[in-house]
């Protein structure tokens, strides 16, 4: 019989009837774990070697030689994730040992040496597992797994990048485990500029030139610009903040600036009564009263009389000394002249009630031009803008 063993071909002349007596007369010693080999098949070392003698023996023909071939079991050892264990194999290779030993293994599992590379005695197989995780990201979910220890680490692995302010929860510095969820959120940043018009001032300016009651725009106003500068924070494409960033006045606003009259002319004019010289012609709403027409109880001490003093009656009209200088003259058509010396609560603006006594009254209920007569009052006293109250209306065509 012949034996391959240990890189060794034996050969020997054997009576022993039994495969295990033979490789004992060899010298030939199998371990717990070897494998003994009879035409690339495993063969027990219980068998006969007749029964390995396919015809009946023939005593004048040189019989055929039994070839054996002895496998060794070598020791190896697998760590598999951390878990250490010793073992025996005949494998040729990691990838035949590890699936012999039933040790699965996905494609992102690191094992080295290479899954090619041939078995030793001796050698050291390393298993490092990749953890399955799921990554949501970019409206994405994604199944994945990694060596990585970080999520930080795990995430290039799975083509995901985080930049500027992108970060992930768990955080990305969290060790990775078997089955955990990772959510990326992204975060942008959007600076952007918001205006709103600054009204502008009215003023109005005194021009010595013009003529009093009358305006003209000296200039034109214009609106200013104030602008803000606004962070908004978008996550995942959701807004979630805004930031004033800083705010400032883009364009100053200009005023406008009307110019009212501030010259006194004096002007002639003829009246049933004759010639008159008025300084200022205001149009003004005329009613009338007389001393039992003002609502005040003949029974009281100031019945008849006026605020200033003067007896009521024709030549006495009530007016706003804010409009009509106090006791000045003046003239109105249709009246005649007068001195402004009574009041009213209801005198406000442009009104003028006409005194009249109780036997010669007169019913006014219209507008008229008032002019008040020379001379003029210092300038301190004279109400150069008047009230635009009440207004007449325009008359219909």
């Amino acid at each position: 019989m012949e034996v391959e063993a240990d890189g060794l071909l034996l050969r020997g002349l054997t009576q022993s009837g039994s495969v295990a007596d033979a490789l004992r007369e060899l010298g030939v010693h199998l371990g717990r774990d070897d494998r003994l080999l009879y035409g690339g098949e495993p063969l027990p070392v219980q068998t006969l070697l007749l029964d390995l003698l396919a015809d009946p023996l023939d005593p004048y023909q040189e019989r055929p030689a039994v070839r054996l071939s002895v496998e060794r079991a070598m020791p190896i050892t697998i760590s598999d994730d951390g878990v250490l264990a010793s073992l025996n194999t005949y494998a040729t290779t990691v990838r035949e040992a590890l699936r012999v030993h039933n040790v699965l293994w996905h494609n992102t599992d690191r094992i080295t040496p290479g899954l090619d590379d041939p078995i030793n005695a001796g050698l050291h197989i390393l298993v490092e597992r990749s953890k399955p995780m799921t990554i949501i990201a970019d409206g994405k979910t994604l199944p994945a797994r990694t060596r990585a220890p970080t999520i930080a680490q795990a995430l290039p692995e799975a083509g995901i990048y985080l930049k500027g302010k992108d970060y992930t929860l768990p955080p990305a510095s969290t060790a990775t485990r078997d089955n955990m969820l990772v959510q990326v959120v992204r975060v942008r940043e959007d600076l952007i500029e918001e205006a709103s018009p600054i009204a502008y001032a009215k003023l109005m300016q005194p021009d010595d030139n013009l003529e009093i009651d009358q305006q003209r725009l000296a200039q034109r106003g214009q609106a200013g610009e104030h602008r803000r500068a606004i962070r908004i924070v978008y996550e995942n494409g959701q807004e979630i903040k805004r930031t004033l960033e800083r705010e400032w006045d883009a364009r100053a606003p200009v005023p406008q600036i009307t110019a009212y009259g501030h010259k006194i002319v004096v002007r002639d004019l003829m009246t049933p009564g004759g010639p008159i010289q008025y300084w200022r012609v205001i149009r003004m709403y005329a009613t009338s009263y007389s001393p039992s027409r003002s609502g005040v109880s003949p029974s009281k001490s100031w019945y008849g009389h006026t605020f200033s003093g003067l007896m009521a009656g024709k030549g006495v009209v009530a007016i706003d000394k804010s409009v009509v200088p106090w006791l000045a003259d003046l003239y109105v058509p249709g009246y005649g002249t007068a001195i402004a010396g009574d009041t009213g609560s209801g005198i406000i603006g442009k009104w003028i009630d006409l005194g009249y006594d109780d036997d010669n009254y007169e019913s006014w209920s219209q507008w008229v031009n008032v002019y008040l007569l020379t001379p003029a009052p210092p300038a301190q006293f004279i109400r150069w803008i008047l009230p635009n109250t009440p207004v007449e209306p325009r008359s219909r065509q």
